[in-house]
């Protein structure tokens, strides 16, 4: 028994010796393809920050407006004017559907939070291997959102 354990070591030393030596050879290769993909594709990485960026900004700029909307009080109002009353109408809906997603925002963390545990650490845990575990927790999330 020992012999065929001290063969295994030594097979696997010489195996992890061959590995060693291909790869060491091969991460100056692929250390060099990385450097000139990434000064080949520069200018378009510095465009997705940008955009990143600008992307960041409108959504931070919408969550202002939404709140602000939501926390004004708008009455509908005698308004003679059409565009003004179809304005004034739809800012009022819009400040509802914002104060009802900020209202829903934590029993939908606590719920996502709660299937994440189950699915992903109570279950295996448990033994018990369930595919697609993580699909279902963004699932739930998307359904929740959209209640």
């Amino acid at each position: 028994m020992l012999e065929k354990l001290a063969d295994s070591v030594s097979l696997a030393r010489a195996t992890c010796a061959h590995v060693v030596r291909r790869v060491a050879g091969q991460c100056d290769a692929l250390k060099d393809a990385t450097v000139g993909w990434l000064r080949l594709h520069a200018q378009e990485i510095s465009h997705g920050r940008a955009d990143f960026g600008r992307t960041l900004v409108h959504i931070l700029v919408g969550l202002v407006i939404g709140v602000m909307v939501s926390l004004t009080d708008l009455r509908p109002r005698e308004v003679e004017r059409p565009l003004a009353s179809a304005l004034a109408e739809r800012m009022s809906d819009w400040a509802m559907s914002f104060a009802h997603h900020l209202r829903a925002g934590p029993h939908l963390a606590i719920n996502t939070f709660l299937t994440a545990v189950f699915l992903l650490v109570g279950l295996p845990t448990l033994g018990v291997h369930l595919p697609l575990a993580k699909t279902l927790v963004v699932l739930t999330f998307v359904w929740a959102s959209c209640r």
